[in-house]
């Protein structure tokens, strides 16, 4: 497992080849570290262990059932959700699989892997690069990748973002996005859209998580873990803030899986921190979860012959002076 950095005078992250992770990213004029990370590298090796800021994949989210079809074949993944259903395509997903370095510079690097053929449980041999390029403030994360098989793809980071108190309470948060989807007991969608206005889930106009999820646990909801729509008439976006800071997100994927750290995690941050519940957010930019078994869901099969791109913008400004 090797750490590679990428930098400029605004940001620096750090980078792992396990997961095409992100380990550090340290950012703002205070140096915040602005996202989960584990004190022990081998905790990466444990999907168990919160995927913190790793690559997600061959799918995101959960599988109903763990299975699929693609035609007239039936395809069954492992069941490691409620012994019944897939989540992040199980175990060994992208997150604990090695990657090679193919292009590196101070502030570029590409990573590729090539998933076999059945690999997970999914058909085609799928070759993947995951980009990550520093623009200024800016820092633009893209999947790139083909199949020789006609498969399922669905690949998103799974960051978890802080910037900087000891939880995400008191950080605002705005999605540009009227609808979740409507999920049953194990977080499977329903296929149904919500319309989230005027309910504890409507964050198109920018408000407090803490205030989000003290009305989420009147109903016995912990805490945020929701697919949000974007709305298809204007740019897919999501606004983190803390105090002076900002974390604006605009993707070219349809939705967003947030969820805001619901349990406590055991391990320890690299700075020997512990994570408490509510510790951070994460913002999972993905096709909807389980689409092969919505068909009113986008799209999520990627057809031999065909190029899958999608991209995950983040865009970080700070304000002079802070409140």
């Amino acid at each position: 497992m090797h750490i590679y950095e990428i930098k400029n005078d605004f940001q620096h992250i750090s980078l792992l080849d396990h997961g095409a992770t992100i380990y550090e990213w340290i950012a703002y004029s205070d140096k915040t570290s602005i996202m989960l990370n584990n004190h022990k590298l081998e905790d990466y090796l444990d999907s168990g262990k919160g995927y913190f800021g790793s690559t997600v994949g061959r799918v995101a989210n959960r599988t109903k059932n763990a299975t699929f079809n693609i035609g007239n074949k039936t395809y069954e993944l492992h069941k490691n959700d409620f012994n019944k259903n897939n989540l992040h395509s199980g175990p060994e997903g992208f997150n604990v699989k090695k990657f090679d370095v193919v292009d590196h510079t101070e502030t570029k690097i590409v990573f590729k892997y090539i998933s076999p053929d059945m690999e997970m449980g999914f058909p085609g041999e799928v070759t993947l690069y995951v980009t990550y390029e520093l623009n200024g403030n800016n820092l633009k994360l893209s999947y790139d990748a083909t199949t020789t098989k006609d498969t399922i793809l669905n690949i998103t980071n799974h960051g978890y973002f802080n910037l900087g108190d000891k939880d995400v309470l008191n950080h605002q948060l705005f999605i540009n996005a009227n609808h979740i989807l409507e999920v049953d007991k194990e977080l499977i969608p329903t296929g149904k859209f919500l319309n989230s206005k005027q309910t504890p889930l409507d964050f198109t106009k920018e408000r407090v998580i803490g205030e989000s999820i003290k009305l989420l646990n009147r109903q016995n909801v912990r805490g945020l873990d929701h697919a949000f729509i974007f709305n298809g008439e204007s740019n897919p976006q999501v606004v983190l803030k803390y105090k002076n800071k900002k974390l604006s997100i605009d993707t070219s994927y349809p939705a967003v899986q947030v969820y805001s750290c619901n349990h406590k995690f055991k391990q320890l941050t690299k700075d020997l921190k512990e994570i408490p519940i509510y510790g951070a957010i994460a913002i999972e930019c993905q096709i909807e979860p389980d689409a092969i078994n919505n068909p009113n869901f986008n799209n999520v099969i990627l057809k031999k012959g065909q190029a899958y791109h999608h991209y995950i913008s983040y865009t970080l400004t700070e304000e002079n002076n802070s409140k």
